[in-house]
């Protein structure tokens, strides 16, 4: 079984991900701002809408800047964890190197047995 990872399309997904975390942000942070104003616009006579408005959109204003703090933090374990993979993946490889060095070759017929 063989494993690998492409680093250089892991960075290119994050990139783009990135991005697009920033434009949720600021399409989250517009949201806001939007329901602030809509509920700014009612006048007094119409307490019992604008308190159902704030019911509807209290969660909303934890959940989405919550949604994208979040998808930065797995976003920044996905680079982390990539970096550790090739990290590990040079150091096998240093560390096979060096120990197939140091054993001596098969020869002969004679495997499964000493052979001198």
């Amino acid at each position: 079984m063989r494993y690998s990872v492409d680093a250089t399309a892991v960075t290119a997904l994050v990139t783009d991900v990135a991005s697009c975390l920033d434009d949720a942000t600021t399409a989250a942070a517009q949201a806001v701002a939007a329901v602030d104003d809509a509920t700014a616009a009612l006048k007094n006579d119409a307490a019992a809408v604008r308190a159902a408005l704030d019911a509807v959109f209290a969660s909303r204003r934890q959940s989405g800047p919550s949604l994208t703090a979040h998808a930065a933090e797995l976003i920044a374990g996905i680079q982390k964890a990539t970096v550790a993979y090739v990290a590990g993946d040079e150091e096998m490889a240093s560390t096979t190197s060096s120990a197939s060095s140091a054993v001596a070759p098969l020869r002969g017929r004679g495997f499964g047995r000493a052979v001198f």
